[in-house]
């Protein structure tokens, strides 16, 4: 399978309208993602399957659902101001940095 950046070029060659439209572009990728994953690890979709998945993506490519960029944002807004909303992975770099502090000194 290409990587991002080859998809991401490729579609942007063959499906011009994905020029101006993020969401459209995204959920493109996505799809084909999707059917690649199924025939990689051995999953037929069947078409009521597709059908689901391409309905979701339409929302995705007309942007009715939240940007996942605006989601990530407000969650990183509300875990810096709310620590009870912070999850694992944050105490466990906070711990690191710590560690490397006191280690190495402040840079």
């Amino acid at each position: 399978m290409k990587n991002v950046t080859e998809r991401v070029l490729d579609m942007l060659e063959k499906h011009p309208h994905l020029r101006d439209n993020d969401g459209a572009l995204i959920a493109n990728l996505w799809y084909e993602s999707y059917i690649a994953v199924g025939e990689k690890i051995g999953v037929e979709f069947d078409e009521e399957m597709k059908v689901g998945v391409a309905k979701f993506l339409r929302l995705v490519a007309k942007q009715k659902l939240p940007n996942y960029k605006t989601v990530i944002r407000y969650r990183a807004k509300l875990q810096k101001d709310r620590t009870d909303l912070r999850g694992e992975k944050y105490i466990e770099r906070q711990g690191l940095s710590e560690f490397w502090k006191k280690e190495y000194g402040r840079v």
